[in-house]
């Protein structure tokens, strides 16, 4: 057999060794804000509060962390990009979810 590991990548993930790290306390810290277990809200529940703060958690990572990726950040809570470029834009337009992440960050 040959040896195939000069073709494997250096990194297997970015979001593993880097990345991953920064978001494990805010997904903490969004965690006992909400009141939702982390492992809910890295879960694949659609119920509305555990979505909502799915939101939340993604919104807040990217104003702590604008440079990063909306992909790596959907990551970190197994989820999709999609949910990450569109769960920022939810929490601005939906009054109710404005008014949570106010509640529980710009007080």
């Amino acid at each position: 057999m040959k040896d195939l590991s000069m073709f494997e990548p250096k990194y297997r993930t970015l979001r593993g060794y880097m990345n991953y790290d920064l978001l494990i306390p805010l997904i903490n810290e969004v965690s006992q804000k909400t009141k939702i277990p982390a492992t809910e809200i890295c879960g694949k529940s659609h119920k509305r509060r555990v979505v909502e703060a799915r939101n939340i958690f993604i919104k807040r990572a990217k104003v702590l962390y604008p440079l990063m990726r909306p992909e790596y950040i959907a990551g970190a809570i197994n989820q999709s990009k999609a949910s990450g470029y569109y769960s920022d834009k939810n929490v601005d337009e939906i009054p109710s979810l404005r008014k949570k992440y106010k509640e529980l960050f710009e007080s």
